[in-house]
């Protein structure tokens, strides 16, 4: 029951965008990241779309990691199941660690207008990103 509700959500709160990526388009959770409610439960929309791709997490790599290092992607081929281990070494090879935050994507229709944090004034604004 979990992955067909799952399933019609996902698609119906986000879009595909033009860098190839399915983007959640409401509010994220504390963390930056999609979540969803479903029977009374909330779950990691990305965590989700991995899952509905790739099966269940196999035993030792419990975390939905993104190829595209985009946290508001839920295009289950964008993603996949790793450690802890991997997802600190995405997070340091990409420049996502605390104090050197970079932008995650282009800006779409606006010029960047960059924060303290490194992100867009505008797509902060628009996405509701941190």
């Amino acid at each position: 029951m979990k992955i067909a509700a799952a399933e019609r959500i996902l698609a119906e709160r986000s879009e595909l965008t033009p860098s190839g990526c399915r983007e959640w388009r409401l509010a994220t959770g504390g963390s930056g990241y999609p979540v969803v409610k479903i029977e009374g439960k909330q779950y990691g929309a990305h965590r989700l779309a991995c899952e509905m791709e790739h099966g269940p997490p196999p035993p030792g790599k419990p975390f939905a990691l993104h190829h595209c290092d985009n946290p508001l992607c839920i295009l289950g081929a964008h993603l996949y199941w790793g450690t802890q281990a991997e997802n600190m070494r995405d997070r340091l090879e990409r420049g996502r660690w605390a104090g050197g935050r970079r932008r995650r994507r282009p800006c779409m229709g606006h010029e960047f207008t960059p924060r303290s944090n490194g992100s867009c004034k505008h797509c902060r604004r628009e996405y509701r990103l941190p």
